[in-house]
């Protein structure tokens, strides 16, 4: 029987971590083999609500794992009988993005336009950089962004180095719909949430809003003034253009299915798609907020790092008001997933959280 991590010593840790950071509240949930451990802790939103592990969060960049499930569901169509008319031939993860959205995919250049694969952007290796302040967030449709990407400039070679992109998974996004002919997230709701369970994931805010009258609880996004020592609430995210990236709306009880869905390597993903989905597609040294030791490397849609000879699979993700965190070691079956709501302090309080738990399950010595 697992005993759990989450005792009076991590309660004192994380009260300690939430207050120096200014973060108002976290929620967490830890794997340890067939066991779940979950606690929430301050608050969901001022001046009283509190975190519980069925709080929802916004959960940034994580998202972009279920993107590039999305598409290995899509390849698995196309070598069977359900293949449709939609999906072209012998679709891989080394077919271009633009064979399947010519009209609205192109970059600065032929040559990248014509070569970059669902497998580059997907690694973060398209060699087009993260224009993140290149659109206005509400009023810029999916399809509109796209067809904007070829005004802006690439930042390096295809191929050559790791460049962290948003708008390569919206291009994703954008394919997946074309060949779907459903928004991404109902996509991913019939065809991985709802197999998995994860009854409490959503893809827009309206969303949230509808399940709140069944008591569902957002958290709201907090940003803290030093100046007036006070909590400033943030505006609800809501950018749609890089929805394939960064539009999950979650709690850390239905991402625990995810995790165990990966750790497991079992449906609705294939056993040949877990394999690629966390195989290594670009390394790099460079990483401020990656605190493991270089190299690391990037698979699709994961990050993949070791740490005192333990492979970790992980992503992070941050957005105005919300921070999350969640990982893997395939080898432990043991892992974790964290929700908080400020941007960047959210990230480093989870840091230091992870650091103690992966210290004390690898018996680091102090």
């Amino acid at each position: 029987m697992s005993v759990s991590s989450l005792n009076d010593e991590f309660d004192r840790l994380v009260q300690d971590l939430l207050q120096t950071w200014h973060v108002p509240g976290l929620a967490i949930a830890v794997i340890d083999g067939a066991s779940t451990f979950s606690k929430g802790y301050g608050l969901a939103s001022l001046p009283d609500v509190p975190v519980t592990p069925e709080t929802v969060f916004f959960t940034a960049s994580t998202t972009q794992s279920f993107t590039a499930a999305s598409v290995s569901l899509l390849i698995d169509e196309a070598v069977s009988t359900e293949a449709t008319e939609k999906i072209p031939p012998g679709f891989s993860w080394t077919s271009t993005i633009s064979s399947v959205i010519p009209e609205d995919f192109a970059l600065e250049n032929e040559y990248a336009t014509s070569r970059v694969t669902f497998e580059d952007a997907l690694s973060n290796r398209s060699g087009f950089p993260d224009h993140l302040k290149s659109f206005k967030p509400k009023t810029t449709s999916l399809q509109d962004g796209i067809r904007s990407l070829r005004h802006l400039p690439l930042a390096a070679e295809l191929r050559s180095q790791y460049l962290y992109s948003s708008y390569m998974f919206s291009a994703v996004s954008h394919a997946i719909e074309s060949m779907t002919g459903q928004g991404l997230g109902e996509f991913m709701r019939e065809r991985i949430w709802s197999p998995l369970n994860m009854t409490n994931t959503y893809w827009t805010p309206q969303e949230v809003k509808e399940a709140a009258s069944r008591g569902i609880t957002l958290a709201h996004g907090y940003a803290w003034n030093a100046s007036t020592e006070a909590y400033t609430e943030e505006a609800i995210p809501n950018f749609p253009v890089v929805s394939g990236a960064g539009a999950i709306i979650s709690n850390v009880l239905d991402y625990t299915k995810w995790l165990r869905c990966m750790m497991t390597q079992s449906g609705p993903i294939s056993r040949a798609a877990h394999s690629a989905l966390i195989e290594p597609h670009i390394y790099y040294t460079e990483q401020a907020t990656n605190p493991f030791p270089a190299p690391h490397a990037y698979a699709l849609g994961w990050r993949i790092d070791s740490y005192r000879g333990r492979r970790l699979i992980w992503h992070t993700g941050s957005w105005t008001g919300y921070g999350s965190t969640m990982m893997y070691l395939p080898d432990l079956q043991w892992g974790l997933v964290m929700m908080g709501n400020t941007t960047g302090t959210s990230n480093y309080v989870q840091t230091a959280l992870y650091m103690h738990l992966l210290d004390e399950l690898l018996e680091t010595p102090s």
